[in-house]
């Protein structure tokens, strides 16, 4: 994780109920950090072994948003991002593949 970035409190929390809690429903107000907590929860789970490749559905228009802020907050991460010409009818089955 970023070391430049810190969690604050309650997002901490948010990620410890994600991993032990199961079921979660993240229904912060917009700006309060839920795309840092679902991030940081899946590289949690990730490093624990609960899960080995995390996905993550978004709406087309905010694919290249989540990317950036995922990579701000895991700047080593690997990351597959689906770019506006891979949903094209030609690129899909390459990209799937």
């Amino acid at each position: 994780m970023n070391p430049e970035i810190s969690l604050r409190e309650h997002q901490k929390n948010a990620v410890a109920h994600i991993i032990y809690g199961g079921n979660t429903l993240l229904a912060h107000e917009v700006g309060a950090g839920k795309t840092f907590e679902m991030v940081a929860a899946a590289m949690e789970s990730k490093r624990l072994g609960l899960c080995s490749k995390p996905l993550f559905a978004v709406p087309n228009h905010l694919t290249e948003q989540w990317a950036s802020e995922f990579l701000r907050l895991y700047p080593s991460a690997n990351i597959l991002v689906a770019k506006k010409k891979d949903f094209e009818p030609a690129n899909r089955k390459k990209f799937c593949a």
